[in-house]
């Protein structure tokens, strides 16, 4: 007998209604509350916020969180200028596509110092609180003598030239996935909101821009932006990060980095938002392996990992240890059976004929009792290899699903066995940075040589030189 799979959001049960609408479609059930014997039995907590430390260290295996921790630093806005100003220091030019920029108070001196030696070139500055979002305390300013400031702030030069639609500038919200950092793994969605990328490439067609290379910076911008905060990761599994990132586009066809949000709205405000988000969700959960019926807490069916259970045996789990079996359902099935038949008979709806049989089936009422010091999915734990308890391998991710398409690693990493993995050394981390920065030189210079044929190449041609002159074995991100 099936349980439902569980979504729960935030700490007061309040989300989006998209966000609630595309859960229910895959037959979920909404999160009851803490006050009630079910209280862990949750399978993915949406929350907008962040989680503390402590939230992971209780995960159990049948449970998913949509932030990593200490995954979102790029969506502060100081933290975003630290992080690329290191690692422009160290790679070069090819982190040029933020403006220059300040963090206030701390470096004002710099500031001043780069305002008086520009001052005759009468330069646009603008400063955004680092505390607010949705533009609210923004402002434009060309002398310092301008500068006002109660806290924490962002000082980072105005771009001049954006490129203009109708006599207005506009930006882009890109959808960006996240479901491993061991290895780095990267997903960007194929369409996005503000404007649809299919209008935004017809209006280039129309003015006769080639927008190829546009888009192959622009997945490259996004990588180099998250391998910026990749070391200060720590381990972890059955979590992953949801961004939004917003870039904005020169007269040149020249990306900018503006923000990088860590809850991406996902409101239904307009059209194109519903014709957007709904799939990016359906699609971001396939991708992450969740089912689309409910079959997430199974009430009476051991989990596959675990030996099977004798009448008056032990159970040896994959935790390590052997544990006298008490009762064949123990108290915790107990806890189920005394509940109302009304109770019970919600907890038992399902639709198994159609669910996926890859899915993993938990019994956390009769595991609960094995697994309390289960410390699988905590920060410490380095004994086990990136594999999700759900089987999703991101050691051999896919490069497709829906409409998220790999955009990191270029080429699809094998399956290798390694039951002994203790985690990479913070050198062994720093190299394999190094590595991805140069791979991702190397690609944009080939894309670069792409552009500069004299000839008239479809989107298709183009991959195909690109894919032959680097031998990928992924999909090129292009927006359809």
């Amino acid at each position: 007998m099936e349980g439902p799979f569980v979504f729960r959001l935030n700490d007061n049960g309040t989300g989006p209604h998209l966000l609630v609408q595309v859960c229910t479609e895959r037959g979920w059930r909404e999160y009851a509350g803490e006050n009630n014997v079910f209280k862990d039995r949750w399978n993915l907590w949406w929350r907008f916020g962040g989680f503390s430390m402590s939230h992971y260290r209780p995960l159990f295996p049948w449970q998913f969180v949509n932030r990593i921790p200490k995954g979102n630093s790029i969506c502060r806005k100081d933290k975003l200028i630290r992080h690329l100003k290191r690692m422009k220091k160290v790679h070069g030019s090819i982190y040029d596509f933020s403006p220059v920029g300040y963090n206030l108070p701390s470096e004002y001196t710099k500031l001043a110092e780069e305002c008086s030696r520009c001052e005759k070139d009468d330069k646009v500055w603008i400063c955004k609180p680092v505390g607010q979002s949705q533009g609210r305390g923004i402002f434009l300013f060309r002398k310092l003598s301008d500068l006002s400031y109660d806290n924490a702030a962002v000082v980072q030069r105005y771009i001049e030239n954006p490129l203009l639609i109708g006599g207005y500038k506009f930006d882009l919200r890109l959808y960006v996935c996240v479901p491993s950092y061991r290895p780095l793994t990267i997903y960007m969605y194929k369409e996005g909101c503000k404007w649809t990328f299919r209008q935004l490439r017809r209006f280039f067609e129309q003015s006769g821009y080639f927008d190829w290379i546009l888009w192959q910076r622009i997945s490259c911008l996004v990588t180099l932006t998250i391998l910026s905060q990749a070391a200060g990761i720590p381990r972890s599994s059955n979590c992953f990060e949801f961004f939004g990132f917003d870039v904005l586009i020169d007269e040149n066809l020249k990306p900018w980095l503006l923000e990088v949000n860590l809850s991406p709205a996902l409101s239904n405000d307009c059209e194109v938002d519903s014709e957007v988000k709904k799939p990016l969700l359906h699609d971001l959960f396939d991708l992450l392996g969740f089912p689309v019926c409910n079959t997430g807490l199974s009430l009476f069916t051991i989990w596959s990992s675990l030996d099977r259970i004798e009448e008056d045996g032990e159970v040896s789990s994959k935790f390590g240890r052997s544990v006298k079996k008490r009762s064949k359902l123990g108290r915790e099935a107990e806890t189920f059976l005394n509940l109302s038949s009304e109770t019970r008979a919600t907890l038992r709806q399902s639709t198994p004929e159609v669910c996926p049989t890859t899915w993993p089936r938990y019994n956390p009422l009769l595991m609960d009792k094995y697994i309390r010091r289960y410390k699988g999915n905590t920060i410490e734990n380095h004994a086990s290899p990136p594999i999700w308890d759900n089987g999703r391998d991101w050691r051999a991710s896919c490069i497709r699903e829906g409409g998220w398409i790999r955009i990191c690693p270029f080429v699809r990493t094998k399956h290798v066995e390694n039951t002994g993995y203790t985690g990479p050394s913070p050198r062994t981390v720093e190299n394999e940075i190094k590595n991805m920065v140069l791979s991702i030189q190397k690609y944009l210079k080939a894309a670069k040589e792409v552009q500069q044929r004299n000839e008239k190449l479809t989107d298709e041609q183009c991959n195909a030189l690109l894919q032959n002159a680097l031998e990928l074995n992924t999909e090129i991100w292009l927006p359809e």
